[in-house]
Order: structure tokens, then sequence, then C-alpha cells
């Protein structure tokens, strides 16, 4: 699928292609790794927290910590336009969010074209920081890895969790 493609089948605009084409482009340099990704995208989470927090997101959350981690994880998915198709998930004590497959919109493969096994996804840590750090006092959040890779992928998309133990 062509740059054309993508861009009208994930409704892309010029943020989403810069965002993931540098990504993909500093992967190339070899300057990137998913390590990397997540240590920097940690920073970036927290910077979220205060938008979230201007634009009133936390007087609107439920005060149930789970409910509230859903809330805000959805607020933050929204705002950014992360995806066309997404969905959280409660499971007991675990907050899931499936990114699907052709609808992220800063995915450094799908929309930068990076040529790798793995993946450079800057949802992981950047989601993980900001539930972490909005969550403080309330709930405990924890990343959830599977196998040191902080998402599972399948042929329908991509699975971030995150375990929610109240405080």
């Amino acid at each position: 699928m062509d740059l054309r493609e993508k861009v009208k089948e994930r409704d892309l605009n010029a943020t989403n292609v810069f965002i993931a084409s540098f990504i993909a482009g500093l992967n190339e340099l070899g300057l990137l790794n998913q390590a990397n990704v997540l240590w920097a995208t940690r920073r970036a989470g927290r910077s979220l927290v205060e938008c979230a927090k201007i634009r009133g997101f936390l007087d609107e959350a439920p005060s149930e910590p789970m409910e509230r981690a859903r809330f805000l994880l959805e607020k933050l998915v929204t705002t950014l336009d992360l995806a066309v198709k997404w969905e959280t998930r409660v499971d007991g004590d675990v907050l899931s969010i499936k990114i699907y497959k052709n609808s992220c919109k800063f995915c450094p493969k799908g929309v930068g074209g990076a040529e790798l096994e793995g993946t450079l996804c800057p949802y992981p840590g950047m989601m993980h920081e900001y539930l972490k750090t909005i969550m403080e006092g309330t709930a405990d959040v924890e990343l959830i890895s599977y196998e040191r890779v902080p998402m599972l992928q399948d042929s329908d998309g991509c699975t971030i969790s995150f375990k929610i133990k109240p405080s």
C-alpha cells in the first residue's frame, strides 16, 4: 500500500506522517530501538498529563479507579486522534486498548515505512507514563509486557495492557 492509500484509509494528516516517518528515519540511522522509544515517550506522557489537567479531563473523570483510568485513556486517544478504529476493554484488574490494523495514525511501520522485525510503537511508553502519573494517589499502573515486548500483536492489530491496582 503506498502513502496515498494510507492517507485515505487512515485519515492521516501531515503531523501523523511526519512523526511516523521521523521515528522510522531515526531507526534507519541506527539511533532508535523500542527501549529508546519507551524511554522518550514516557516524557511525552508526563507532559500530556498537564494537557489533561488544563482541558479539565480530571474533573470529568469518574472516581472509581478502573473507570477513571479507562476514561482518561480514552480521552488521550481521542484528543491525540491516535487511530481510526480502537477499543478499550476491562478484564478484572487489567485495562487494555486495542488499535486495529491499518487504523493506527502514528505507526512507524505502517505509516512511516520502517523496515524492522519488531515495533517502534510510541504508544506503550506514552500511555503508561500518562496513566501512571495521572492516577498517582488513586491507583498504581503497571505496563504488562509479553516476553519483553510492551504489546501483543496479532492479525487484527496491537493490544497494550495495564494492570490497575487501587491505592
